[in-house]
């Protein structure tokens, strides 16, 4: 009889040592697991002219990922994006295009496989106007001798806020000129 109680524990023994093992294995993620794991964002780029009016193909703006800038993609002629290949965690996206200027959004948190943002994002066209212009003097030496050129940026900045609300102003590129003669 006492043969059978032994018998009888040493299995409940392996059963539950075994129970035990088995649930330390299978409820932490290994962290090959954890590498493995990325995090595609899906959303929408829209551009606008100087105007603020909005283009029909919406393609070629770059959005990448602001702390890894080797994970990029292009939009499509709708705007559309998927940028796949980044760690789960908080990461912030660039985007950006030439004439278009760029954006840095705010930290985002992807929880899932998957984080699509909710609303599109808008870029405005930089309309430029470009001066160049030349002085001489007479022989006498009496008046500087002006070579160079202005850029006159004109930047359309669209805030985040549902205001719809745009600010515009005027901001100096470059000026060069020639030293004295």
């Amino acid at each position: 009889m006492q043969f059978k109680t032994i018998r009888k524990n040493t299995r409940s023994f392996l059963l539950y040592g075994a129970m035990l093992a088995l649930s330390f294995t299978g409820c932490d993620k290994s962290e090959a697991d954890l590498a493995k794991a990325t995090v595609t964002y899906t959303g929408q780029v829209k551009l606008h002219d100087e105007f603020g009016a909005a283009l029909t193909d919406h393609s070629g703006a770059t959005v990448a990922l602001y702390d890894d800038a080797s994970i990029t993609t292009q939009t499509a002629a709708d705007g559309t994006f998927t940028l796949t290949g980044a760690t789960p965690g908080k990461h912030r996206l660039l985007f950006a295009k030439r004439s278009f200027g760029s954006y840095y959004s705010d930290e985002l948190e992807a929880s899932g496989a998957t984080y699509a943002l909710r609303k599109p994002v808008a870029l405005g066209q930089i309309h430029t106007v470009e001066y160049e212009y030349t002085c001489t003097a007479n022989n006498t030496g009496k008046y500087l001798v002006i070579q160079g050129s202005i850029t006159l940026l004109r930047i359309r900045i669209r805030p985040r806020l549902d205001a719809g609300c745009t600010a515009c102003f005027w901001m100096v590129a470059s000026v060069t000129m020639a030293p004295w003669i």
